[in-house]
């Protein structure tokens, strides 16, 4: 039985508003641009723009992408699950390598490690053909340096859902050695798709809080990849599953120094997927953190000005949705009005302008 051939030449699908250039004018995100090997995808205020006579149709951008601003339209999935049932193998080869496979997908570098983890946790054995053929391949070592950081990003699921029923990846024509997952290579792979993980995690320089034009708002999207990584996880280790945060898993949990908050609300306006909610109750401002629709894409961290949020070094599969932060709503004495503060003796920002402005003009 093979699989229904995939239109290798289909084009990425785009959907600006899940990318985080949209969402935070400022953003400094270039992942999807860093993982295309033909320089197709150019970088803007509005978010990205492709350029369809260079694009190759590899799909590294959209594996490269946590919102799924671009999706892959070559993957097949579908297909390839019906067609592993039979048996419970599928051999799968890259298009560039002209090798025969029942599956065939443009490159070995743009999987899915999510889809491919929750495959081989159903007993799946996998078998994946053209390894070899990447040093001469069209996509350039991009290709090879992604598949590596694919298989790195694997054997970490492996290790945080022990209970699944793992079946075997191997690589056809690879070096027993190319195999392994290389831990020293991993701040190469941050370095090529994008900032990475660590930069997002360093705190940021004071600076004046960003413009309202810098904040675009658009309905929350939540990729089919985070959901499946949380069942994952939640089947093969229960709730109290972690491991690493990887560049190339969608997840990530933000960690808040409430010293340095401001409660601005930036860090709930940019957030694509809706982790991040902010909002007032009665009596307090509160931020509140869904964990699992958190895709670890770092926007909360670029927009808050005090650099009050970074991200963790672990992912959990907790479910649990917690208040991540409170500010208390205060009265003022003067004019009756509800205000957010920390600070007591703040006093009320209309009643502070006003004072300001009164000595601004009188002395």
């Amino acid at each position: 039985m093979n699989s229904p051939a995939p239109n290798l030449s289909a084009y990425p699908r785009t959907h600006a508003t899940r990318c985080t250039r949209y969402r935070y004018r400022y953003s400094a995100c270039d992942n999807c641009a860093a993982a295309c090997p033909h320089e197709a995808l150019t970088l803007t205020e509005e978010g990205f723009e492709l350029k369809h006579e260079r694009c190759q149709n590899c799909g590294l951008c959209a594996s490269a992408c946590p919102t799924g601003a671009l999706q892959a339209e070559n993957m097949p999935w579908r297909d390839w699950l019906e067609l592993s049932r039979q048996d419970h193998q599928l051999t799968l080869a890259c298009a560039p390598s002209d090798r025969a496979a029942p599956a065939i997908a443009p490159c070995l570098g743009a999987l899915d490690p999510v889809t491919l983890a929750a495959l081989l946790a159903r007993g799946t054995r996998v078998e994946l053909v053209g390894h070899d053929h990447c040093a001469a391949c069209v996509h350039g070592a991009t290709g090879a340096a992604a598949l590596a950081q694919l298989l790195d990003a694997v054997a970490q699921l492996r290790a945080a859902a022990p209970e699944a029923r793992w079946g075997e990846l191997t690589l056809a024509d690879a070096a027993p050695e190319a195999v392994k997952a290389q831990p020293q290579r991993r701040q190469f792979f941050r370095r090529l798709f994008g900032r990475g993980l660590d930069q997002l995690q360093q705190p940021q320089q004071d600076q004046a809080p960003a413009p309202a034009r810098a904040i675009r708002a658009a309905a929350p999207f939540l990729p089919s990849r985070r959901e499946l990584l949380q069942a994952l996880l939640v089947n093969g280790a229960g709730e109290h599953a972690t491991l690493p945060a990887h560049p190339a898993l969608p997840a990530g949990v933000p960690v808040i120094d409430p010293a340095a908050c401001t409660a601005c609300d930036s860090c709930g306006r940019v957030c694509p997927t809706g982790a991040l909610l902010a909002g007032e109750t009665v009596t307090a401002w509160v931020l509140r953190l869904n964990p699992p629709r958190c895709v670890g894409c770092g926007v909360c961290v670029e927009s808050c000005h005090r650099g009050a949020l970074r991200l963790a070094e672990t992912i959990a599969a907790t479910a649990a949705v917690r208040d991540l932060h409170m500010v208390p709503r205060r009265r003022c004495e003067r004019c009756g009005r509800l205000y957010v503060t920390a600070n007591p003796g703040a006093g009320c920002p209309v009643c502070n302008d006003d004072n300001d402005s009164f000595s601004a003009i009188f002395g």
